[in-house]
Parts: structure tokens; C-alpha cells; sequence
């Protein structure tokens, strides 16, 4: 951390980019979450699912301008995150064998890091 000015605006990129997974990962199965997770927005009716693809496919957009203010490395960091997740949900990588999925869930975690670090270090 280069200086505490930067841990909110470091806690708030890696917010941003982990709304957009988990809006992602929501929308798909909605059955499965009413079962395991009830208390999360779509399931529980707080959040129509709509409006949750809306905002999943709105929120690369917003993270993406958000970066840009940054630097084009974190940019590339946030879009490495967007291709992931497309990937994992969109793409099926999530549902596929152990191993295309675990380096689906390894790609997020290494771009998710990497921003956040170099926003830090901004």
C-alpha cells in the first residue's frame, strides 16, 4: 500500500469487480440459490432478475470506465476479470471438468489481485 489514502479506492475497485462476478454467477441458477442461499437478493425477492442482467451486463461497462482512470494496466486487470467470468458462467468453463474450472476460478483470483494491487500502488 503505497499510502492510506489509496485503501479505499483499492477496497472499492475490488468491490466493483466482485459485484460483477457474483451478479454473473446469480443469474444463471436461480433454483439452486433459492435452495442453498435464500437470503441473497434474487431469491429472496429483493432483486428481480431483470434487473439483475441488467446490471451484470452493465457493470463490465462501469468497471471498465472506472479503471481507465487508473492506468491501462489496470484496465487490462479488469478486463482479464470480465473474460474470466464470462468464461466461468456464460461460457460454461463453471460446469465443465475440475481442471478448465479451476484455472477459470485461479484467472479471476490473479486479475482480481493484480488490480487491486496496482491500484494500491498507484
Amino acid at each position: 500500500l503505497a499510502s492510506w489514502k489509496r485503501l479505499l479506492p483499492m477496497v472499492f475497485w475490488l468491490w466493483i469487480q466482485l459485484v460483477m462476478f457474483d451478479l454473473a454467477n446469480q443469474t444463471l441458477d436461480r433454483e439452486e440459490d433459492q435452495v442453498n442461499k435464500n437470503w441473497r437478493p434474487l431469491p429472496s425477492g429483493r432483486l428481480s432478475r431483470r434487473t439483475a442482467v441488467i446490471l451484470r451486463w452493465l457493470m463490465p461497462l462501469f468497471n471498465l470506465a472506472w479503471s481507465a482512470q487508473y492506468s491501462k494496466e489496470v484496465v487490462l486487470a479488469c478486463l482479464g476479470t470480465c473474460v474470466a467470468t464470462y468464461l466461468y458462467n456464460e461460457g460454461g468453463f463453471g460446469d465443465g471438468h475440475w481442471s478448465v474450472r479451476n484455472i477459470c476460478n485461479v484467472s479471476v483470483a490473479l486479475f482480481l489481485e493484480f488490480g487491486t494491487c496496482l491500484v494500491a500502488g498507484e
